[in-house]
């Protein structure tokens, strides 16, 4: 993962409907975090950047915060600035936030418009964070990062592995062991979670696995109560891979996609 833990929060903003939410949890991360607020407006209108500025800085007295303007249609300065920042934030109606998703070196979270009806807790519960470890190997900068927000946000953490049975299911192959699978999966999974509650002992967290052959659509049921989904994608050349991809779109709750290890 190449996010600076010092750098700032970047937030980008077209003026689509969702942008000014996007904004508002983008100068919530950066007050966790300590760490400046950058809000960059790819459709070059400085004056409505200044303006979501200016709502942050009367909402979050004493938060450091600049904009800027470009026009930039392709989100090209956002991902160069995301080379130095901790995080980027971007609105799921804004034009480049698949394209943000993809390609960001810094992990991205995505505002959607109907994150505040993602579900309830129980009364005087935080929703939790959910880490879905879809790709075991490599997992653990979408492992850390999940931790690190579930102890900015004093949340419960939820660490969800889909796992499904092989594609081959030829006459030959033996015998698929399921309760053997399953095993697999909860060791495979307590192991990249046991590091990182190590590191941040005052988060509590729990695990379980699921088997389903709709990776996404068991991740997104598993989000449902939560405050937070973060997913993992996987250094391939090309366009998002199609689990994170499929949450950035039709995400229930705000879902961080976290560059992850090879």
């Amino acid at each position: 993962m190449s996010a600076q833990p010092n750098g700032p929060v970047v937030v980008g903003v077209d003026g689509s409907p969702g942008s000014l939410a996007a904004v508002d949890l983008a100068a919530e991360e950066a007050l966790g975090r300590v760490t400046p607020l950058v809000v960059v407006h790819t459709g070059g209108d400085l004056a409505e950047a200044d303006r979501f500025a200016a709502e942050a800085r009367c909402e979050h007295p004493g938060l450091s915060v600049s904009a800027t303007a470009v026009a930039d249609p392709q989100a090209d300065v956002i991902l160069a600035m995301g080379g130095s920042a901790s995080l980027v934030v971007v609105a799921s109606d804004a034009r480049f936030a698949g394209r943000v998703a993809d390609l960001s070196p810094a992990p991205v979270v995505v505002r959607h418009p109907r994150d505040a009806g993602a579900g309830e807790a129980p009364d005087d519960m935080p929703r939790p964070v959910v880490v879905g470890v879809v790709d075991l190997v490599g997992s653990q900068p979408v492992v850390g990062f999940a931790f690190e927000e579930a102890s900015l946000r004093g949340a419960p953490l939820l660490a969800v592995h889909v796992w499904s049975r092989p594609a081959d299911t030829r006459s030959d192959r033996p015998a698929y062991d399921y309760p053997r699978a399953r095993d697999n999966a909860e060791r495979m999974l307590a192991d990249a979670v046991e590091e990182w509650s190590l590191k941040f002992p005052e988060v509590q967290v729990c695990w379980t696995t699921k088997h389903s052959l709709e990776v996404a659509s068991a991740l997104r049921a598993a989000a449902h109560p939560a405050q937070l989904l973060v997913v993992g994608r996987m250094p391939h050349a090309g366009a998002t891979r199609p689990v994170p991809g499929e949450l950035v779109r039709y995400g229930v709750c705000p879902v961080a996609v976290v560059p992850q290890g090879s």
